[in-house]
């Protein structure tokens, strides 16, 4: 579109950045892009890994966002937002084995965490 889109800046956090702002000015398809490229050049930043599961999610390509999400878990075991996005997708493709696990493992780092608790008491699998 722009001069911007031509130049195509090799700064993973400026593509971040524009992923966010494209993200709020309602252009998903342009943020995804921007999200990828931001993770292409700097797989090792969580944030933009999150970022980038979240609007593959939003965009229903919800195996690629797990994959996202797992990257995340991987470098960042206590990352407790990867774990229940982990714990919401597993809960929604249908994995619930999966999703209790993610769920208990976020109970083990954050013992207080209502969203964990209550998911778990839908599952029936409150410990």
């Amino acid at each position: 579109m722009g001069g911007g889109d031509r130049r195509r800046p090799r700064d993973a956090r400026a593509h971040f950045l524009l992923a966010a702002a494209l993200g709020a000015l309602g252009r998903p398809a342009e943020a995804l892009e921007h999200s990828r490229r931001a993770v292409a050049l700097d797989g090792a930043a969580t944030p933009y890994r999150m970022a980038l599961g979240a609007r593959l999610w939003d965009s229903e390509q919800y195996y690629q966002a797990i994959n996202e999400w797992r990257a995340v878990v991987a470098a960042d075991p206590g990352s407790l937002e990867a774990r229940l996005a982990l714990g919401r997708a597993y809960q929604k493709t249908g994995e619930r084995g999966l999703a209790v696990r993610e769920y208990q493992r976020v109970l083990e780092i954050a013992p207080d965490n209502e969203e964990a608790r209550r998911a778990l008491g839908r599952l029936g699998a409150a410990r």
